[in-house]
C-alpha cells in the first residue's frame, strides 16, 4: 500500500513539472466557425504581475476598440502574422489582436516563482507527512532495530 502511494505522489510531482513546459504546439482552430488555414502556435499571455490582465484590441492599434482583458497566463491561439507589434490571436467569439509584449511562449518570471513556490508547500507537506507517519510508528520501527 505504502508503494503505491509513493508512486502516486511521484507520478503527480513529475506531472506538476512537466505540464506547464508542454507549449508551443501548433494546431488548428476555429473561431466563429471560420477555419484558418494559417499555421498557429499557443503562447500565454504575460502581464507585469500575477493576476494581471492583458487588453485585446480589435484593430492592430492601442487606439482601436477594446474586446476583452484577459488574465496573466492565458492560453492564446496566435497567427504568426504579427504586425507592428502586436500579434493577431483567435478568441472563443472572434479574432483579436494583442500587444506582442504582452505574449510569451515559455513560462513568465510571475509562473516561475508561482511553480516555485508551490512545489516548496509540496514538499513541505510530503515532508509533514513522512515526519508524523514516522512518529506515530516509532514503537514499530524500534521493535524492528
Amino acid at each position: 500500500m505504502r508503494k503505491k502511494g509513493l508512486a502516486l505522489a511521484t507520478m503527480l510531482i513529475l506531472l506538476m513539472l512537466v505540464a506547464p513546459l508542454i507549449v508551443g504546439a501548433p494546431f488548428v482552430a476555429y473561431a466563429n466557425g471560420d477555419s484558418h488555414s494559417e499555421t498557429i502556435y499557443t503562447a500565454k499571455a504575460y502581464a507585469d504581475k500575477v493576476g494581471g490582465h492583458i487588453v485585446v484590441y480589435s484593430e492592430p492599434t492601442t487606439d482601436s476598440q477594446v474586446l476583452t482583458e484577459i488574465i496573466d497566463g492565458t492560453s492564446l491561439a496566435v497567427l504568426e502574422s504579427g504586425t507592428e507589434g502586436f500579434h493577431k490571436v483567435i478568441l472563443d467569439d472572434g479574432i483579436g489582436y494583442v500587444r506582442s509584449e504582452n505574449l510569451t511562449t515559455t513560462l513568465s518570471y510571475n509562473q516561475r516563482v508561482a511553480i516555485a513556490i508551490g512545489l516548496v508547500c509540496v514538499i513541505a507537506v510530503v515532508l509533514i507527512l513522512v515526519i508524523t507517519y514516522y512518529r506515530r510508528n516509532a514503537n514499530y520501527f524500534k521493535s524492528k532495530k
